[in-house]
């Protein structure tokens, strides 16, 4: 067995794992991070996805990881690791451990599949590398367009828009090379818009391996999803549902725009209603932490624990990207006010919800948040502010949106000292 102490870069998902992005481009998980490689393995260039694990990329991660060396890709888990002392690389860990397997043997058995751009939101913490709804905001504004694709040239964006919104190599996977399959994650884009993923879960439960198969499927929680896909997800051995969520009312509708507040909360009822309906089927919620609405912790947390009771999921991601999101790049006068909000915070949660049940929500995160306020700037503090600024204001007008100060006041007031 691996010793974690000794070997702090062993991964299971260089082995036994495959994260397919909207582009078709091909790497270990979803937060790998490409940026410095340059053999990246896609599916146009593959007889299938699964010949991916013998790729250069792959072959060279797994070499350096069984010699213990650290992968300049994976540097999201090891600065979470420092930080926190968890991340979805030590999660794995823990995840694979209960098959069984041996660690370095090689097999496809987490499959992570990005299912396209398609998507009817168009998220301040996202992007137009996963979501369509982007679009119309960068053919507005040539600001826009500059800040995620450079001021030289926007090619990547007209290749980008002329290209599917949907991620065909879904409708590749042979029944043979599905047979060890053991989790699927399923982002997107909106995977419940997308009707290849209907024909490849549809396969699964044709073949019979979906008895065998944790299936987790992220939504942006904004519809109702079709009723094939409510029928379907009952085969699964288990199934999680991530509502991702970051804000209540206003806020909400200003983070995730052309979403509608009223329309999230029937259709977070909704899930929770099936969730009880089918025992194998659980409630998560993903929820992004951001300076957009870190001084809201407590407010989001009230809202799903009255929702959802003392027992759902929830995993509590901050951002690293875009940085001018990051908290951690701010001036350390910022940092402190927003590490005294969250003790704050905490205080009133645990006079609210005194049961241990509620323990890591109201603890656990929030030191996690004030250990992520710790991190080592990337940039400069002004520098940060100045971007914030500037590309919120830009979002604003394009948006014709009021002013991210009238809705985040409290945030204005810390940013405007």
């Amino acid at each position: 067995m691996i010793d974690q102490k000794q070997q702090k870069s062993y991964c299971p998902y260089a082995f036994k794992g495959l994260a397919i992005e909207p582009d078709s481009s091909i790497k270990p998980c979803c937060r790998y991070d490409t940026s410095k490689d340059s053999d990246i393995p896609n599916t146009h260039s593959l007889n299938t996805p699964v010949d991916a694990l013998d790729s250069n990329l792959f072959s060279n991660i797994r070499s350096k990881m069984e010699r213990g060396q650290t992968i300049q890709g994976c540097w999201k888990c090891y600065k979470e690791e420092e930080r926190i002392g968890k991340s979805m690389r030590t999660n794995a860990l823990g995840q694979f451990k209960k098959y069984g397997n041996k660690e370095f043997d090689i097999g496809l058995e987490f499959l992570e599949l990005m299912v396209g751009r398609q998507c009817n939101l168009k998220c301040r913490t996202c992007g137009p590398y996963l979501s369509t709804s982007w679009d119309e905001d960068l053919k507005k504004s040539v600001e826009i367009k500059k800040l995620f694709f450079g001021s030289k040239t926007f090619d990547r964006f007209d290749k980008m828009v002329a290209s599917p919104s949907t991620n065909k190599s879904i409708l590749t996977f042979t029944k043979d090379e599905c047979e060890q399959l053991k989790e699927i994650k399923i982002t997107g884009g909106e995977p419940f818009l997308q009707d290849d993923l209907i024909v490849f879960l549809d396969n699964l439960v044709n073949w019979d391996f979906a008895k065998n198969i944790r299936i987790e499927i992220f939504t942006n929680c904004s519809f109702f999803p079709k009723e094939k896909y409510r029928s379907m997800l009952k085969s699964f051995r288990k199934v999680i549902i991530r509502l991702s969520l970051d804000a209540i009312g206003t806020k909400a509708e200003y983070i995730r725009k052309k979403s509608d507040w009223n329309k999230t909360l029937k259709v977070a009822t909704f899930w929770k209603e099936y969730a009880k309906e089918n025992k194998h089927i659980k409630i998560a919620i993903s929820h992004t932490i951001s300076i957009l609405n870190i001084l809201h912790y407590k407010e989001f947390i009230s809202w799903a624990i009255d929702l959802f009771g003392h027992t759902f999921l929830i995993d509590v991601n901050p951002v690293h990207s875009p940085k001018y999101l990051c908290p951690y790049n701010f001036s350390d006068k910022v940092k402190q006010t927003l590490h005294n909000s969250l003790d704050q915070q905490q205080i009133e949660l645990e006079k609210k919800y005194s049961t241990l049940r509620c323990e890591k929500y109201v603890y656990m995160y929030i030191k996690k948040l004030q250990n992520y306020l710790k991190t080592t700037n990337t940039l400069a503090s002004h520098d940060a502010l100045q971007q914030f600024k500037q590309v919120n204001k830009s979002l604003d007008d394009v948006r014709n949106e009021s002013s991210w100060k009238v809705v985040l006041p409290e945030l204005a007031e810390i940013l405007d000292e």
